[in-house]
């Protein structure tokens, strides 16, 4: 089966989530074809090498004032975060602070399977993330823009224990030990 364009965000703010290969292997199993990144961890770069999955990758918030600043500053970071993976993996786009998109022409959607009563169940989750790659698949565009592909990504991959309580803790489409919480890509 070939990957599915569409992609799913890799947040790492867990203490007991798979390691880097073992997560990758976990969206070639899934064919998940797209990963986000928001920051550039080094350990977590090298585990796509070679692995054909496209990589959205981020800059971290508090390093968008020198970059957008100074040309240099810019060069150190591509030269440190990007240049050493170029040749193994391909950076489909690279985004401006955790929550912005920056001319990449998707964007990001979930729903998440608990801790806020009856809107969020896990079968809530999976019939709206279902719908979302369906859509995606379908490669519709808005009717503002008919030609124009949508490109989204699933937020996120896992339930990251180490959130602050409440809300962002429950959008995983993973346990991680590698178990849906709900099937999606099935």
């Amino acid at each position: 089966m070939a990957q599915i364009d569409i992609g799913v965000n890799y947040g790492m703010v867990g203490n007991n989530l798979p390691s880097p290969a073992t997560v990758v292997q976990l969206y070639k199993r899934c064919n998940i074809g797209k990963m986000r990144l928001f920051d550039p961890n080094p350990d977590v770069l090298n585990a796509p090498r070679g692995s054909g999955i496209d990589v959205t990758l981020g800059i971290k918030d508090q390093n968008l004032p020198p970059i957008a600043s100074s040309a240099d500053a810019a060069k150190t970071w591509f030269h440190t975060n990007v240049q050493p993976y170029v040749s193994d993996i391909n950076f489909q786009y690279i985004t401006a602070g955790r929550r912005e998109q920056c001319g990449c022409g998707g964007f990001e959607s979930g729903w998440l399977s608990a801790r806020n009563r009856g809107f969020t169940t896990p079968q809530l989750a999976q019939t709206y993330n279902r719908n979302f790659v369906k859509k995606f698949l379908a490669k519709q565009a808005t009717p503002k823009r008919p030609d124009h592909y949508l490109e989204g990504f699933i937020f996120a991959m896992f339930n990251e224990d180490q959130k602050p309580q409440g809300v962002e803790q429950n959008w995983g489409l993973f346990y991680p030990d590698g178990t849906p919480v709900y099937p999606v890509f099935s």
